[in-house]
């Protein structure tokens, strides 16, 4: 008995491995560091599966960061799947 409840429950487990949809997300920005109150380019990347739905909201705020604009979005379908790419300027001041 405990054999068969091991392998039902392994099996379940590949189970729900192999029908999860892989996803990659990366973030990135245009430099790697700047001057008080100098703008930058924060970019958001999802590559996520054809049929899979997505959606991100930003806060209105971040901490020590301003968000000056929000970029529109870029998305590009291809047989691997769909990439998603977001964009968003922001700036950060010396609290002083």
């Amino acid at each position: 008995m405990r054999k068969f409840l091991l392998t039902g429950v392994f099996q379940m487990i590949l189970i729900v491995a192999f029908c999860q949809a892989a996803t990659h997300i990366s973030v990135s920005t245009d430099k790697q560091k700047i001057l008080i109150g100098e703008p930058f380019l924060l970019t958001i990347e999802w590559q996520v599966p054809l049929q899979s739905k997505l959606s991100f909201t930003l806060p209105d705020s971040i901490e020590h960061f301003e968000i000056l604009d929000k970029l529109p979005v870029d998305s590009l379908a291809g047989k691997a799947g769909k990439t998603i790419v977001q964009k968003y300027k922001l700036t950060s001041f010396d609290s002083g």
